[in-house]
């Protein structure tokens, strides 16, 4: 059973589509849009890059910090999943509704995507602790009633998202190592790295004040990027900072998605 129902009416799904479309576009550039500001209520400190790279902490303990500033009350998200080429040419596009229970033991993540007429596509529970690997309970409206694991790595209703992006999977390996610290997008980070299969490489740039995980990328063997997930803007919402917008672009392609986040609910 579903831990939460998803309702999504739109008259017209014609002006539905265009909606979508409209919401895909990119915005004109701004010198807000320029900068690339994350956190506008918080002023940059001045780089600290030396100081952090002479005593870097370990992955686990630093991931395990980042885990500890995920929002503990349980959250209900909604929002649009927008995906096409490198002009904003719209191909595909969906709503996606979040059940986040970062503070559970286990912690829980339910994601239930549907299409852009709000019919059920897929379902997906995720349960997750530091010292096992992931476990799925997965629906599809392909398979009614047949459950089973999806491939974390494998791309959702054909877009450039995965299963392990929405769970943000890599914040409870425990397989990663803290390699240098280095300045992105004006912000301080720690870089994590975590092996994938076939010789490649996870790097994860994580914000050395906030504690928040702010872009990821995939590295083939030969050291070619494959993928990059980049957190757009952030907004401050009752005292938590969460994502706003998610971009996750594929290479050499330059297709990307743009998971879009509308509402947050504090589940009581």
């Amino acid at each position: 059973m579903s831990l939460f129902t998803l309702t999504s009416a739109v008259p017209g799904r014609m002006c539905l589509i265009l909606l979508l479309f409209a919401a895909f576009v990119p915005p004109p550039a701004t010198p807000e849009n320029e900068t690339g500001v994350l956190f506008p209520e918080i002023q940059n400190p001045k780089s600290k890059i030396q100081n952090l790279n002479s005593a870097l902490p370990s992955a686990a303990d630093l991931l395990a910090e980042v885990r500890g500033r995920l929002p503990q009350k349980t959250l209900q998200l909604k929002g649009q999943v927008l995906s096409g080429g490198r002009i904003g040419k719209l191909s595909r596009a969906g709503h996606i509704e979040m059940l986040l229970d970062f503070g559970g033991d286990p912690a829980l993540v339910c994601y239930k995507i549907s299409d852009a007429f709000g019919d059920p596509a897929e379902e997906v529970t995720i349960t997750m602790t530091p010292e096992s690997d992931p476990e799925f309970e997965y629906e599809s409206t392909a398979a009614p009633g047949k459950a089973g694991k999806p491939d974390p790595a494998g791309s959702i209703m054909n877009t450039d998202v995965t299963w392990g992006d929405l769970g943000l999977l890599f914040l409870w390996r425990q397989d990663g190592r803290t390699q240098r610290a280095e300045n992105l997008r004006g912000r301080d980070c720690y870089v994590v790295v975590f092996p994938l299969e076939g010789d490649g490489m996870q790097i994860v740039w994580i914000d050395a004040q906030m504690l928040i995980a702010l872009q990821m990328e995939e590295i083939d063997a030969d050291g070619r990027l494959r993928r990059r997930m980049t957190v757009k803007n952030i907004k401050k919402i009752s005292e938590q900072w969460m994502i706003k917008n998610l971009e996750i672009r594929s290479y050499p392609s330059l297709h990307h998605t743009l998971i879009r986040i509308d509402t947050v609910v504090h589940s009581e």
